[in-house]
């Protein structure tokens, strides 16, 4: 089967730039915690970064997730550098897997 484009680079620098201005007026003089799940979103939060005008840190977690007969886990490979409890938070996911 072939694919076309889904979304062109116009198209995404558009989305990009609506979710800054809503992420800047709603964090507007706030100190938020940005965590990235895995490294899906790098390229992604590195793009919405250069955009935000608002104080933050960024945090990766790291995680595989497997299957045994009777139920699903995930098992955390590198967990959050810092506490975020009580903390603003932006979650980054890249790619979003459901079956």
């Amino acid at each position: 089967m072939r694919r076309g484009v889904i979304k062109t680079e116009e198209e995404i620098n558009d989305a990009l730039i609506k979710l800054s201005v809503e992420l800047n007026e709603v964090f507007c003089g706030e100190q938020v915690e940005i965590v990235k799940m895995n490294s899906a979103a790098k390229l992604f939060a590195h793009d919405l970064s250069k955009l935000l005008e608002f104080d933050f840190n960024s945090q990766t977690l790291k995680f595989e997730s497997y299957e045994d007969s009777s139920k699903q886990e995930v098992k955390i490979t590198k967990d959050l550098s810092s506490p975020i409890e009580g903390k603003d938070l932006v979650i980054l996911d890249g790619i979003i897997i459901s079956g």
